[in-house]
């Protein structure tokens, strides 16, 4: 199953902070949220307005705004085009993708378990995961947070359990995602950082 058809109605969610602590300058300062889907991009919000305290964003139906692909990203920038006679703080925090319809039409009732630790880790990853499908044929792979894959995934057959150390030490430091396909399909993924 594509990524793109995992979710009928995908809603964006975020907080965000902005502040320019210059009263009376130009409003030259801007913090944008814009979505891709590898062809096309749209700005979802564009702040240049002081309010000191975490703001909601949200909901922002993702479909409304461009055509769902298996290339989404979301793009966060912060600009201070006169960095000479003034500071900006912006922050983003707790960005979310939730289904209106409910749970992602991905979710089989059969997805593997995962578990990776130490996390964030150096040198080795281990993961263990658990499927209720019977013997698959299971992939590991770990992508960038482009989404590109990073080479060297694991597959093999798998019982309905499994534990691997992953030697990652000529990985590059920065945040990763470990995905588990089974039987052609995402079955599960987790969020990791190599220091």
């Amino acid at each position: 199953m594509a990524l793109a058809s995992c979710y009928g109605k995908p809603m964006l969610y975020y907080e965000s902070w902005f502040f320019e602590p210059r009263e009376g300058f130009p409003g030259n300062d801007t913090l944008v949220i814009s979505i891709d889907n590898g062809a096309q991009q749209v700005v979802v919000e564009m702040l240049d307005e002081n309010v000191q305290d975490w703001r909601p964003s949200g909901p922002f139906d993702i479909t409304e705004l461009l055509p769902l692909t298996d290339n989404m990203r979301l793009i966060v920038s912060a600009s201070d085009y006169n960095p000479e006679y003034d500071f900006l703080e912006v922050g983003f925090d707790n960005f979310q993708i939730q289904d209106a319809n409910g749970w992602p039409a991905c979710s089989t009732g059969q997805e593997v378990e995962l578990e990776a630790w130490p996390n964030p880790f150096t040198d080795e990853l281990h993961l263990r995961f658990l499927t209720e499908l019977p013997a698959p044929q299971v992939k590991i792979r770990l992508l960038n947070t482009l989404g590109q894959d990073m080479g060297g995934s694991i597959e093999g057959d798998f019982t309905a359990f499994g534990e691997i150390i992953w030697k990652l030490e000529d990985l590059a430091n920065g945040m990763y995602l470990v995905q588990v396909i089974a039987d052609g399909k995402i079955q599960g993924s987790v969020k990791v950082v190599k220091q």
